[in-house]
């Protein structure tokens, strides 16, 4: 998979913009709030309909304008597809190859995008819910009836959410409401199981080449489901009293949690802070080689200022991890410690003031 082309009207502090991309690694370099992260930000928009920085679209119109305009030509499968979002006067539009885009479904994955920012440390630190995010998007992306299943269950956790806080409640109601719950859920549970249990040797992998460390890391996979499809329902009977005075759903997927050990140790309390970036990005690595099995394409990589995230040695074994099938952009303050081949065989770009021009390597000292 490849980006060829982005073209950028009033998204940000971007005006407007017109970039053709180097299908290896492109690297936007300039000070801090210049706008190179605004671009990334487009690129992962186009992906998934939505930014990875905020929940307001309102915040990525440029002041004092309506909306804003992001226009890309990406290649998959050597087909090539012209993607065109809007947002004008309050209203989103979607269009692939001219055609107009109904619903998300009809486009999720198509444009396989993964994305490293300095916040993926709250994957290990955070609430449980950003880790579920992460593998929510990334299953949703190469499994359709994750994605119909996943849709169809927290459709049906909202309703029964707010059934709960009527005064009148009847049993049968939430036999019904149950019955559903499980069914999705338990395909869900099934699914997130086989998928930490071949993501996780992958992490291992990429972990060992980034740290240079021999520590195991493992993935548990925290779920009040089981194997036994007959025991989550009594699991889910034997809770709704609890439910009852809750006023809340206190079993199912949505509790779910994904721990990250280092030798048997939790990493969030154990682990430093090089071994927490470490295996973040070890993750990432093995997500995109994970999809790669599946779809026989490879996402496309993103490195939002992650130089400053890894110390020297770090960014060494990193960089001799990119592989040329994967195309990457990665924004940076300076080409220091990256590898001079790298850069060699790079597109650089010059950001300033919302301003992005492609310039020689030797501009910033290289």
């Amino acid at each position: 998979m490849i980006y060829q082309s982005l073209k950028i009207l009033n998204f940000r502090n971007l005006v407007f913009q017109e970039l053709f991309f180097y299908d290896k690694c492109n690297i936007f370099v300039g000070d801090n709030a210049q706008g190179k992260t605004n671009i990334l930000e487009a690129l992962y928009l186009l992906s998934l309909t939505k930014s990875f920085k905020t929940n307001n679209i309102n915040d990525l119109v440029n002041f004092d304008k309506d909306g804003f305009v992001l226009k890309a030509s990406f290649i998959k499968n050597d087909y090539t597809y012209d993607l065109l979002f809007s947002y004008e006067n309050k209203k989103k539009e979607l269009l692939l190859n001219n055609k107009k885009i109904k619903t998300l479904k009809e486009i999720f994955g198509l444009l396989n995008i993964i994305i490293f920012i300095p916040d993926d440390l709250n994957l290990i630190k955070g609430m449980p819910g950003n880790r579920r995010k992460l593998i929510d998007i990334e299953l949703s992306k190469i499994d359709n009836e994750y994605f119909d299943s996943l849709a169809k269950y927290y459709y049906l956790l909202k309703q029964r959410n707010i059934y709960l806080k009527n005064n009148n409640i009847e049993s049968k109601i939430l036999d019904v409401y149950d019955k559903q719950m499980l069914k999705y859920g338990h395909i869900i549970y099934q699914i997130r199981k086989k998928f930490i249990s071949h993501l996780e040797p992958l992490v291992n992998k990429y972990y060992l080449k980034i740290s240079c460390s021999d520590k195991l890391v493992n993935i548990k996979y925290q779920s009040n489901f089981m194997d036994d499809y007959e025991l989550c329902e009594m699991l889910i009977i034997n809770n709704r009293n609890k439910d009852l005075k809750t006023m809340q759903s206190n079993v199912g997927i949505h509790r779910d949690d994904f721990i990250f050990l280092l030798n048997n140790k939790e990493v969030r309390d154990y682990g430093s802070q090089g071994e927490q970036k470490s295996i973040i990005l070890a993750l990432k690595l093995a997500l995109l080689e994970y999809i790669y099995l599946i779809t026989k394409d490879y996402p496309i990589f993103l490195l939002d200022d992650v130089l400053a995230e890894l110390d020297l040695k770090r960014q060494e074994n990193l960089f001799k991890l990119l592989n040329n099938n994967i195309q990457t952009f990665i924004t940076t303050t300076n080409l220091e410690g990256i590898n001079k081949e790298v850069i060699k065989n790079s597109y650089i770009y010059k950001v300033e003031n919302g301003n992005c021009e492609r310039v020689d390597a030797d501009e910033f000292g290289q």
